[in-house]
C-alpha cells in the first residue's frame, strides 16, 4: 500500500520562462518555490540537466525547466538520476475544476485533460505516482474557460488562496517536524 510517507520526490509542474513565473498554470512549481524557500533549501541546477533540485532530509524538491507538454521526459530522466519508482513522486500541479484555497491528493488517477499529467503518464508508462492536484479557479474565472486565465498572473488575493495550499503541503509532508 502506498503512503504519503513513502514519497521521496516532490515535483512542481509548470511552464519555463519569465513570462510564465507566477502564473496559475505554474502553481506547482509555484508550490516547490515557495516550500523551499519556507524550509530554507536553495534549488540548484545540475550540470546540463532540465530541473532545479534540492533535498530537505528524505525528500528531493525539483522542478522541471521545461514546457507543462514536455514534462514527462524529463520527469522520467529525474527519476532515473535519482534512482527513485514513480511511486516515489509526488507531482504537484494545476486543476481549473477545484477552486482556490482546495487540492486534492490522489494515487493512481487519470490525468484528467492535465498536459503536463498526459506527458507524465505517458513517460514514465504508468499512473501510479502521488498528484496533488492545486485549486486555481478564482470567483473571478467562475465562467471562463480555463484556457482563457491560466497563463494570466495570479492576483493578490488569489495569491494568498494558494500560499494558503502551500502552507498546507508543507504540514501533508510533515516538513515542520523534521
Amino acid at each position: 500500500m502506498n503512503e504519503l510517507k513513502d514519497i521521496k520526490l516532490v515535483v512542481g509542474l509548470g511552464n519555463k520562462g519569465e513570462k510564465y513565473t507566477s502564473t496559475y498554470h505554474n502553481a506547482g512549481q509555484d508550490a516547490v518555490l515557495f516550500i523551499t524557500n519556507q524550509i530554507n533549501q536553495k534549488l540548484k541546477k545540475p550540470l546540463l540537466k532540465k530541473f532545479f533540485i534540492t533535498k530537505n532530509q528524505e525528500i528531493t524538491f525539483a522542478f522541471l525547466d521545461c514546457y507543462m507538454n514536455e514534462s514527462g521526459e524529463f520527469l522520467k530522466k529525474l527519476l532515473k538520476y535519482l534512482n527513485l519508482e514513480p511511486s516515489e513522486l509526488l507531482l504537484l500541479h494545476d486543476d481549473s475544476d477545484l477552486p482556490i484555497g482546495e487540492y486534492k491528493l490522489a494515487f493512481g488517477s487519470s490525468s484528467a485533460g492535465h498536459h503536463g499529467v498526459d506527458s507524465s503518464i505517458k513517460y514514465l508508462d504508468t499512473e501510479n505516482f502521488w498528484r496533488l492536484r492545486i485549486g486555481i479557479r478564482s470567483e473571478t474565472h467562475t465562467n471562463k474557460k480555463a484556457g482563457d486565465f491560466v497563463l494570466q498572473k495570479t492576483n493578490p488575493s488569489d495569491r494568498k488562496g494558494l500560499e494558503n495550499i502551500y502552507q498546507e503541503i508543507i504540514k501533508l509532508l510533515g516538513l515542520l517536524s523534521r
